[in-house]
């Protein structure tokens, strides 16, 4: 109720920025509410689908879920430790700074969901459970990485909230993903596996279409860019309003990407996290 009565009153995020990037009536005529609940709607039925036809029985298979279950749960090392409390420093600036600007409802962008899963990554032991929340970060820092190639920061009042974007989005993109993987912790052979991205990257397409598109229509604001376009999103000019849907397509092409580029370094310089069998 708190959330709630801070929209209403302005606090979590107001609409009187002419920065189309963070929403606004403008943002908003870009498509029609139907048009939106459609593709939301086909791009959740297709999730479905995919998931339960490549992905569940991928993960319920002996070698893997063995992976996932048998392993000793191992605690974090201090450097983990260190990055993990940085990552939720991190996010009390974030939270400060949003509060400031009238935009707190943008906390709930993947980034910054990222980062906060990312920290938990850090600060726990990893159990079977959170070796899959290892592969949900894992396979979604390309927001973070996509964010530094194509920045969007939106209306941003205070001095130091570009050197704060900067920072998240180098943290989250590049310099955690490649700390949990070199330590050994999470890593395993499985993960080079794409089915196994396509897990991690599927709870971001639920959580785009459930929960961001939704408070998008609501509230106006642009939820990473589902009540409108990125300003420099390079596919616009050409393919118009269909990003709406075909994003689904190439976002996970990026995620894969992006996966097996930390992956193949990590291999490149610590080979024998990837050697292990399954016990």
């Amino acid at each position: 109720m708190d959330i709630a009565y801070e929209i209403l009153a302005g606090e979590a995020y107001s609409h009187d920025s002419d920065c189309m990037d963070d929403g606004g009536p403008a943002c908003a005529s870009q498509m029609t509410v139907a048009y939106r609940l459609l593709c939301t709607l086909v791009c959740v039925l297709f999730i479905q689908v995919t998931f339960e036809y490549f992905v569940l029985k991928y993960f319920t298979g002996p070698w893997v879920s063995k992976s996932l279950t048998k392993s000793v749960p191992k605690s974090p090392y201090l450097i983990e430790k260190i990055f993990g409390v940085i990552q939720i420093v991190e996010l009390l600036c974030q939270i400060y700074s949003k509060s400031h600007g009238h935009r707190l409802i943008f906390l709930l962008n993947p980034c910054h969901a990222v980062t906060l899963l990312q920290a938990y990554c850090l600060l726990s032991k990893s159990s079977g459970l959170n070796k899959k929340i290892f592969i949900i970060t894992i396979a979604n820092t390309w927001c973070a990485e996509i964010a530094l190639l194509f920045p969007t920061p939106g209306n941003l009042p205070l001095k130091y909230d570009y050197l704060l974007f900067h920072a998240e989005h180098y943290l989250t993109g590049i310099i955690v993903p490649f700390l949990l993987i070199l330590a050994g912790r999470y890593t395993a052979r499985y993960q080079f596996n794409w089915r196994a991205i396509y897990f991690g990257y599927q709870f971001f397409t639920l959580y785009q279409r459930l929960v961001l598109s939704n408070i998008s229509m609501l509230t106006w604001a642009n939820m990473n860019f589902t009540l409108c376009a990125a300003t420099t999103d390079p596919f616009y000019p050409t393919i118009g309003n269909n990003y709406y849907y075909l994003a689904e397509f190439y976002l996970f092409i990026l995620s894969i990407t992006s996966t097996y580029l930390w992956l193949s370094l990590s291999y490149i310089l610590r080979p024998s996290l990837f050697k292990l069998k399954a016990s």
